[in-house]
């Protein structure tokens, strides 16, 4: 059986739904997922998405194309210098 697994198509984090409700998991790193589950490369399907830190990142970058300051005004987002 091959099971669809949410990753985000930014940051590569999956959301594992085991014991929740759908889309209601928690995003972690795609090896730890594998590890917990036991699973191989063969045994899953990525589906591309967002996790909710990069959909807000997104979000920014996208206003600031349009013109919106704000997302210069985060430290976070900020290039590192030299780059």
């Amino acid at each position: 059986m091959t099971a669809l697994v949410p990753l985000c198509s930014l940051c590569r984090r999956v959301r594992d739904d085991n014991g929740t409700g759908f889309g209601q998991g928690e995003w972690g790193d795609v090896l730890v997922y594998m590890k917990r589950y036991r699973l191989a490369p063969a045994d899953f399907i990525f589906s591309h998405t967002y996790c909710p830190d990069c959909c807000v990142f997104y979000r920014q970058l996208m206003s600031y194309g349009r013109g919106d300051q704000s997302f210069v005004d985060r430290p976070a987002y900020r290039p590192a210098a030299g780059t």
